[in-house]
C-alpha cells in the first residue's frame, strides 16, 4: 500500500480526500472512513480491529494523519500507534507537539495543502522516508520503554510537589 488512511468520517476529512482524489488515483491507496454516527463495535463488518489496522499499516509506505476537525489535540497517539509502531512513514497535518516526537525528524508534518506534495515526494524518495521511519521506530521503542514510563510516572506521583 502506498498511502493509508484509517479514521472516522468527517466533513473535513471528506473534503480533503475529495479535493485530492485525482492525485491519489495513481497510487495504491487504502482509505477507510467509517461513519462516526454509531459506535464502532468489534466483530461488525464495518469495524477494522486494532490488529487489522496494524496489519494494514505494516504493509503501507505512508500513513496519513488528517485531523477529524479543526482541533488537533491528542493526535500523537495516532502518529505512534497507527504509523510509527507499524514502521510506516507518518505524514501529518500540523498538530500539537508531542513530548517525545520531533516533527520532520520522527514524522513529516506540513500544512494540509502540502500533504499530497509530501506524499509524492516521499514515494519518489523511499530512502529518505525509510531513514525517518526507522529513526522514529527506534526512538519510540528504545526511549519509551514501559518500565521507564512507569518509573517517571511513579516519581511524579510520589513527589512532595506534584506538577
Amino acid at each position: 500500500i502506498d498511502i493509508l488512511f484509517i479514521g472516522t468520517n468527517s466533513g473535513r476529512r471528506n473534503t480533503f480526500f475529495a479535493e485530492h482524489a485525482e492525485r491519489l488515483a495513481p497510487y495504491r491507496s487504502f482509505l477507510y472512513l467509517p461513519s462516526a454516527a454509531t459506535p464502532l463495535v468489534r466483530n461488525q463488518a464495518r469495524t477494522v480491529s486494532s490488529e487489522g489496522m496494524a496489519a494494514i499499516a505494516r504493509r503501507s509506505k505512508i500513513v496519513l494523519n488528517i485531523h477529524r476537525d479543526p482541533h488537533c489535540y491528542f493526535e500523537w497517539h495516532r502518529l505512534v500507534q497507527h504509523g510509527i509502531l507499524q514502521q510506516a512513514l507518518v505524514i501529518s497535518e500540523v498538530t500539537e507537539p508531542a513530548p517525545f516526537l520531533i516533527p520532520n525528524i520522527d514524522y513529516i508534518e506540513c500544512p494540509t495543502d502540502e500533504i499530497m506534495d509530501a506524499c509524492e515526494f516521499y514515494l519518489q524518495h523511499l530512502d529518505l522516508g525509510e531513514t525517518i521511519r526507522h529513526h522514529a521506530y527506534e526512538q519510540v521503542t528504545q526511549r519509551l520503554s514501559m518500565p521507564d514510563i512507569l518509573a517517571a510516572l511513579l516519581t511524579q506521583i510520589l513527589s512532595p510537589d506534584p506538577v
